[in-house]
């Protein structure tokens, strides 16, 4: 009877002790699977990360395309008001050029020649000879 009671009792024994293993190797396949999940989280943490960054990229050439821009905006103001002024120069030339010839051309009238002493005779009422309009003329200076 006590042998079979020690049996007995090894086998509960052992018995307890695989409950325990078995525990044991629970434990471990949980933690195990905590760790995969760790992994996974700062797998996708890491993805996140990447995605974030490739965000952060496109932005920055998004920035540096806008400053190019605004940069070929500003020349071509620039531009535009080196034209402008250009025109306004072209302008007051002009605008010399033809005080010029409008003296000139009264220059012109001023001094007696027999063309204008011919138009001075054509446009009296009483016609002259050229030779008097021509002597008018002169008297005139």
């Amino acid at each position: 009877m006590k042998v079979k009671l020690e049996e007995k009792e090894k086998k509960i024994k052992q018995m307890e002790e695989k409950k325990k293993k078995i525990k044991q190797m629970e434990e471990k396949e949980k933690k195990i699977k905590q760790m995969e999940e760790k992994k996974k989280k700062i797998k996708q943490m890491e993805e996140k990360e990447k995605k974030i960054r490739k965000m952060e990229e496109k932005e920055k050439k998004i920035k540096q395309k806008v400053k190019q821009m605004e940069e070929k905006e500003k020349k071509i103001k620039q531009k535009v008001k080196q034209m402008e002024e250009k025109e306004k120069k072209m302008e007051e030339k002009e605008k010399k050029i033809k005080q010029k010839i409008k003296q000139m051309e009264e220059k012109e009238k001023m001094v007696p020649n027999a063309c204008n002493a011919i138009v001075l005779h054509n446009q009296r009422r009483r016609p002259k000879s050229a030779r008097m309009c021509y002597r008018q003329l002169l008297q005139r200076q």
